[in-house]
């Protein structure tokens, strides 16, 4: 349906950090006792959104990772929602730009345009110069993520540090669980899939599917199209997707489902069913539980026992997804449960991690720090 193949990575953080030095960990006690009454940011750049949580505040921003920039001069015109609204009518002198695909940005400077605006916000008028971590895919090559940090740090970011996103889920959403034996995350975002195994000691092992709720998206689409001659913008195959989908084969809602005729190019409602689209939910959710069944396969006995014992963490925006975490139960015959806040687990977890980064800093694995 989707037309990608699965594909692991393993990613370089899920190898064991060296204990730290006595050094190291008096400059980090340092650091973060420079940090007290600092406002620490934690900044989630995703496929399709961009997500900024600040200690003390919360979640203070969520849009839309997409920006419309003038195909002539490059000028960004608008970004965020502004630009998201342009989706399915833009203007011929326009283009929409989405800098980060499958989890990896593939538009440095729309990227940094984006962190600038959006991140710019809540540095500006700050008495004391924050911390900033930023979570990236494992697959991000070096060269581009420490170009983003030191894009955060001139920001006026004191300090600015990766970390990777499922790591922080897990210490958002259930790091208790991690420190007492283990814990499986499953980070289902727009544009890729990331598993994590993390115990006491940080990540174990980590597989990355190019497989993302985006996909559910464009099946939508296509179902729709070959069923009832509608075409739908993408905006309204999200929204179908988020409010009447369900992968629940017994689920029999309906609902009316407005588009243009393919024929006529006229606008047109027509009604349709959860069992009209539940094919294009179905590949989605096999092969994550796929995925799922081989990461516990090849996890160490006791661990891999723990973890079916205790259940397995869905967070991102496709854990949202009707009757996702009950099919996966079935399939795999493990609890399968949502984490607190599925859509803000990763930049709150982060935020978290961040404020007490002298205890979990080896553990953790943050990358590329910038300081400034």
């Amino acid at each position: 349906m989707f037309g990608n193949k699965r594909k692991s990575v393993r990613s370089k953080s899920a190898r064991r950090t060296p204990p730290a030095t006595r050094q190291h960990r008096s400059h980090s006690l340092l650091d973060w006792l420079a940090g007290v009454g600092a406002t620490d940011i934690a900044v989630d750049l995703g496929s399709a959104n961009t997500v900024v949580y600040v200690r003390g505040e919360g979640v203070v921003v969520r849009e839309p990772s997409v920006l419309a920039v003038d195909r002539e001069t490059r000028e960004v015109v608008a970004l965020g929602t502004k630009a998201a609204a342009l989706a399915g009518r833009v203007p011929q002198e326009l283009a929409l730009v989405r800098p980060v695909e499958r989890g990896v940005i593939t538009d440095f400077s729309a990227a940094a345009h984006l962190v600038r605006e959006l991140v710019g916000r809540q540095v500006s008028g700050l008495w004391k110069r924050p911390r900033l971590v930023m979570t990236m895919a494992g697959r991000q090559s070096d060269v581009a993520a420490a170009a983003l940090l030191g894009t955060a740090a001139a920001l006026g970011a004191r300090k600015a540090v990766r970390l990777s996103g499922t790591l922080a889920a897990a210490y958002g959403a259930d790091l208790d669980k991690a420190k007492t034996a283990g814990l499986l995350v499953a980070d289902l975002g727009a544009g890729k899939t990331d598993l994590a195994v993390v115990d006491a000691n940080g990540l174990v092992d980590t597989e990355v599917l190019p497989l993302g709720s985006m996909d559910i998206d464009r099946a939508i689409a296509k179902i729709v199209l070959q069923e009832t001659g509608l075409l739908l913008g993408p905006l309204t195959c999200e929204r179908l997707k988020q409010r009447f989908c369900d992968v629940d084969e017994n689920a029999m809602a309906t609902s009316l489902c407005a588009g243009k005729d393919s024929q006529t190019g006229l606008p047109r409602q027509t009604e349709i069913t959860a069992a009209m689209l539940r094919p294009a939910l179905i590949p989605y959710a096999h092969q994550i539980a796929q995925a799922l069944h081989e990461v516990l396969h090849q996890t160490r006995p006791e661990l891999s026992q723990w973890i079916s014992s205790h259940g397995i963490m869905l967070v991102g925006g496709g854990a949202l997804l009707r009757g996702l975490d009950r099919y996966l139960t079935q399939f795999l015959g493990v609890p399968v449960y949502l984490g607190e806040d599925p859509l803000y687990a990763v930049a709150i977890g982060a935020g978290k991690a961040l404020w007490e980064m002298p205890l979990l800093r080896d553990s953790l694995g943050f990358e590329n720090p910038h300081s400034a």
